[in-house]
């Protein structure tokens, strides 16, 4: 086995973090849906559901403890490799989520589950905050921005003509860029587009209906607290997101000295926080507030507005694989995800497709540009 550096262990610790975190999905979900599937009252019981949640969670844990194993055996010089565990966890859960999705799925249709049901999913929704918006929350990340901004600005005439963008495993420079206007602030370009356009999710969120799966007032509260959690937790992400520019920034400036391990690290550890504070809030709200214990939730009464006739008995048919919504007659840009905690977008309106492209384009960009510099 190689020696264990600090980098090792991060990276190690968030691939254990992250398994843990996502074996527990399954019990963060709404009542009414599972695996991605709607699932009727009388039914959430069922032995299938049961068991697999069991089987999800079960398999998870096995290759998180696969891959953290592994971990402790790749090189420390295999930055790209060590980097990749938790994402290849991410994926292998998802090859995992996607055969107890379609078993759960092939029984409630085998079993008719919907024939036999008399509820209805209701079309109720809470609707769009009119309060103002939370910028209280984005404050710090905007500041981030102007801080790289102007410190870049002030110490332009300071950076050399050849400059080091790019370090090798030596700690030496192996890359540089020209002194240039796009290559100086670079990073600050992308840590202004990537806190902008968090702050349009965030308040496309915050004035988007809910649609909540009972007519309860306790429903309402909860879906409501989720719908604020959500938007302040992606308001705070680029306070984090933002700190790596700036380190990345200032090493390339030479303001920050340090080598090469050691600004990984620094780079990694903003990460490791933010997927933290994101876990945390997750596991304590749940999604649509499931998570959430109400003082008055005994003396619950109906929500107040009316439910609408126009409510459905199954709205599987929206969904691909239970992850992708695809939804014309939706107006919501963005909806609650289906297995998981957050939001995902409704591929069914313009609107989402131009967030996207726009969240496919700025790394793109990024590589281009970096590319030309070099």
């Amino acid at each position: 086995m190689t020696g264990i550096n600090e980098f090792n262990m991060i990276e190690i610790a968030l691939t254990a973090i992250v398994g843990l975190i996502i074996s527990l999905v399954p019990y963060m979900t709404e009542k009414t849906v599972n695996f991605g599937v709607r699932i009727p009252e009388s039914h959430l019981d069922s032995k299938v559901i049961k068991s697999a949640k069991e089987t999800y969670t079960a398999f998870v844990l096995v290759f998180t403890a696969i891959l953290v194993a592994a971990g402790l055996f790749i090189p420390t010089n295999y930055i790209f490799l060590l980097a990749l565990l938790p994402l290849l966890l991410v994926a292998l859960s998802f090859f995992t989520y996607l055969p107890e999705h379609y078993r759960i799925e092939k029984v409630k249709k085998a079993e008719n589950w919907i024939g036999e049901s008399s509820s209805t999913i209701t079309a109720n929704f809470v609707s769009g905050r009119s309060d103002p918006f939370p910028w209280f929350f984005a404050i710090p990340g905007i500041i981030e921005v102007v801080l790289l901004i102007v410190t870049g600005l002030a110490y332009y005439p300071s950076i050399p003509a050849v400059f080091p963008t790019h370090y090798g495993i030596n700690g030496l420079p192996n890359e540089y860029s020209a002194k240039s206007i796009i290559s100086v602030f670079l990073l600050g370009f992308i840590s202004t587009a990537v806190t902008s356009l968090l702050i349009l999710i965030a308040y496309a969120i915050e004035k988007t209906p809910l649609r909540i799966s009972s007519p309860s007032l306790a429903d309402q509260e909860r879906a409501t607290i989720f719908r604020k959690r959500m938007t302040e937790v992606i308001l705070i992400i680029p306070v984090f997101i933002n700190l790596i520019f700036i380190l990345g920034s200032y090493s390339e400036w030479g303001i920050l000295s340090v080598n090469s391990n050691s600004l990984t690290i620094f780079l990694l550890l903003p990460v490791f926080v933010m997927l933290v504070v994101i876990i945390f809030v997750s596991l304590k709200t749940g999604q649509l507030g499931s998570n959430l214990k109400l003082k008055n939730e005994n003396n619950d009464r109906p929500y107040p507005i009316g439910s609408s006739s126009a409510g459905v008995k199954d709205d599987d048919l929206y969904w691909r694989g239970g992850v992708i919504y695809v939804n014309k007659n939706d107006k919501r840009i963005l909806v609650p995800k289906r297995f998981g905690v957050g939001y995902t977008f409704n591929m069914g309106h313009w609107g989402s497709w131009a967030i996207f492209s726009l969240i496919i384009c700025i790394p793109i960009a990024v590589v281009i540009v970096t590319l030309l510099l070099h």
